[in-house]
């Protein structure tokens, strides 16, 4: 599970990316389609990448994330003919 913060705004940001530190991952909070995600290398990167990710937010908040690096797995699950 990788560190994150959620922020609202540049100074929020900025701590929120001490924290979890770089490489790092600034993502809306509930957007899909990896729609305003970018991954960031520097702290100079930071204000452009949250402007983006706030852009397609509807909660006017973001996601400031660990980027771990590895193998992704993921489940889904298919249910037909709904309940009984």
């Amino acid at each position: 599970m990788p560190r994150f913060e959620e922020v609202g705004d540049l100074p929020a940001g900025r701590i929120a990316l001490e924290h979890v530190g770089l490489p790092a991952i600034v993502k809306p909070l509930d957007s899909s389609a990896s729609r305003g995600t970018r991954k960031i290398h520097s702290a100079a990167e930071l204000e452009d990448a949250l402007e983006d990710a706030l852009r397609f937010s509807s909660t006017g908040t973001a996601l400031v994330e660990e980027c771990l690096q590895g193998p992704e797995q993921s489940v889904e699950i298919q249910i037909r003919g709904g309940p009984r």
